[in-house]
């Protein structure tokens, strides 16, 4: 591992300033760095850098490392072990907090490199490096767990990843359940998301049940080495915040997938209260961030393309844009005679027909009917 040279200069605090930092309970490992050493120490984050990305830790055994180091053989070495569970997944996950005093070297560690950070002297890189070392030992990738969709949600007023997952599509075909137009297009957008180190947008928008989320579906289960962000539509216009913009920026080469995204997409010119997100989506697939974060952006929505912002279409950042409408009635009765049974005296409809009508054709329609009460 490269080490890590000092490039900042310790703040020193009076003791009255350390002792009031020390009394700020939010201020956790923090509030006991201000307190022993009085001044204010350097940080350390994994997950802002690309060598620890997608990754999580074997705490247990980091903490056996540091435990056994020569390195801290003569200092006394305070460690809290504690479990978290995963609002999500309900799993038990396990995370250090370590204090070694001696070396000003005060960190939390977790199996999620995100919630992972390390308080240190600027004046002792050393201390840095050793630690960072033994931490690069005992990680694996997360993606070994067989996980790639991920959900946006919040907590505790900030923005943060849950593991989700999506059915599988079985007999899943372009060929069959999408008009022939749109070939051309799955083609186009097949080879973006498999390309890395590329920004883009892709825009699929349509009425319900054309078979929009089906198709991105099945894009997530053919490209399990990509990692995809699913933003729920509540959260999609609270993409312009700063603190999105933050956290939006440790998600290096992942596919966000914008739900119902008409409110964040709409022209800047309508004075949308959106528009801040329509600049964020424009730096990251082709302005001054595209190239450092390498995202790619999925946009779904029901409604035409018409108050859609100009410059999300333009060529260079618009990687494919498409409309998906019912399926044409040849292709539909081809489809449904596949799915079904039908009497000798039973007619195929003939007409165009979505997916959704398609794959629930048996099934009794109900009405919403209101009935005159008369008094």
């Amino acid at each position: 591992m490269k080490e890590r040279e000092n490039l900042t200069i310790p703040i020193k605090l009076s003791i009255s300033d350390a002792e009031i930092y020390g009394k700020i309970q939010s201020l956790s490992l923090q509030s006991l760095y201000y307190t022993n050493h009085g001044e204010f120490p350097s940080c350390f984050f994994p997950d802002h850098e690309q060598s620890f990305a997608d990754y999580k830790l074997n705490t247990k055994q980091i903490l056996t490392d540091i435990l056994e180091s020569d390195f801290v053989k003569d200092c006394n070495v305070e460690h809290i072990l504690y479990t978290k569970q995963d609002i999500n997944t309900k799993e038990e996950h396990i995370g250090v907090c370590l204090v070694i005093k001696d070396k000003k070297i005060y960190a939390r560690i977790e199996e999620d490199v995100d919630e992972t950070y390390i308080l240190y002297d600027s004046n002792s890189i050393d201390g840095l490096n050793w630690i960072l070392d033994i931490i690069k030992k005992n990680y694996k990738k997360k993606t070994e767990d067989g996980n790639n969709i991920w959900k946006i949600a919040m907590s505790n007023g900030s923005f943060t990843l849950l593991k989700s997952k999506v059915s599988e599509c079985p007999g899943f075909d372009v060929r069959k359940q999408y008009n022939d137009d749109f070939a051309e297009e799955d083609a186009i957008i097949s080879e973006f998301i498999a390309e890395d180190s590329k920004s883009g947008l892709v825009i699929l928008h349509g009425e319900k049940g054309t078979g929009k989320t089906t198709y991105i579906r099945n894009l997530i289960l053919n490209n399990k080495d990509k990692k995809f962000i699913f933003v729920p539509s509540n959260l999609v216009t609270r993409l312009g915040e700063p603190s999105f913009g933050a956290f939006i920026g440790k998600l290096t080469n992942s596919i966000m997938i914008l739900e119902d995204c008409e409110g964040a997409i709409q022209s800047r010119k309508s004075g949308a209260a959106s528009s801040s997100a329509v600049s964020l989506i424009l730096n990251m697939t082709d302005g001054l961030l595209s190239d450092d974060l390498s995202m790619k952006f999925i946009c779904t929505f029901n409604e035409n393309t018409k108050n859609i912002d100009s410059a999300l279409l333009r060529k260079g950042r618009l990687i494919s844009k498409y409309e998906f409408k019912p399926l044409c009635a040849e292709k539909t009765d081809k489809l449904l005679a596949e799915l079904y049974t039908f009497d000798e005296n039973e007619e195929l409809p003939n007409k165009a027909m979505t997916l959704a009508d398609i794959y629930h054709y048996r099934e009794k329609a109900y009405k919403n009917e209101r009935n005159r009460i008369n008094i």
